[in-house]
């Protein structure tokens, strides 16, 4: 693992890079010796309140129906739009990072942050980053949840207000597909978030003896990480010169 200090940001960082804010360091740690990954079921974000990460709106998805109903005793006939809230489970455990996009590439070779996505998920001067090789990352992720015969679902989250469309719902909630969960408000689009959500409560992944349960979640180890990112703090991102400096 290697930490920010006077790298060339074009050395380290590409587009297949992706990002996970940790509340300390000791977190960020952890995860690059032992690869632990805490899973947490998708109603710890919808209950919480914690701007940014808490999204009352997780587990639900809105389908609109139109309805033509005769009016009255004429022949005419008026639409009604009736809005349906289809809740999904929000039992199941997802883990959840920030994508890495040409945008965030300056031309001088320094590495740019959205402010939202910082403000978002930093809770303090403690507050920090694990920058991680996507392929790697995901390859090991992949192999662990392989090896205990886990199913899951990676994907990029889709950021729309629009309905999602009624084919995935209903995918969705006959169990062939996850995609319904993948569905985020413009709101958070500057999160550029994806995640992992796996198909198998915690309660029976832990009397599988597969994970460690930690309060209402669940944690992995997938190995070590070391070779494929490193740490810094999110104030070491966004700056206009050729490196990027990890003064303290």
């Amino acid at each position: 693992m290697r930490e920010l200090k006077q790298i060339k940001a074009q050395e380290i960082f590409s587009t297949n890079h992706v990002i996970k804010f940790f509340d300390d360091e000791s977190y960020a740690k952890e995860l690059f010796r032992t690869g632990e990954m805490l899973f947490r079921p998708i109603k710890s974000f919808k209950e919480s309140k914690q701007p940014g990460r808490g999204d009352a709106g997780e587990g639900k998805v809105n389908q609109h129906f139109s309805l033509y109903c005769k009016k009255d005793k004429d022949d005419l006939f008026e639409k009604v739009v009736d809005i349906t809230a289809i809740h999904l489970d929000v039992n199941r455990p997802i883990y959840c990072y920030s994508r890495l996009t040409g945008r965030n590439f300056h031309p001088n070779g320094a590495i740019y942050i959205n402010p939202q996505m910082i403000n978002d998920f930093s809770s303090g001067k403690q507050t920090f980053c694990a920058v991680l090789d996507k392929t790697l990352f995901e390859k090991k992720i992949l192999e662990f949840l392989n090896a205990h015969d886990i199913a899951a679902t990676i994907a990029n989250i889709k950021y729309s207000d629009d309905d999602v469309d009624k084919e995935i719902i209903m995918q969705t909630l006959s169990g062939d597909s996850d995609l319904a969960y993948f569905h985020k408000s413009k709101a958070y689009k500057e999160q550029q978030e994806r995640r992992i959500i796996i198909d198998e409560n915690i309660d029976s992944l832990i009397e599988r003896g597969v994970g460690e349960k930690f309060n209402d979640g669940i944690k992995f180890y997938i190995g070590d990480l070391s070779k494929v990112g490193c740490i810094a703090k999110p104030m070491f991102f966004n700056l206009t010169k050729r490196y990027i400096s990890a003064a303290d």
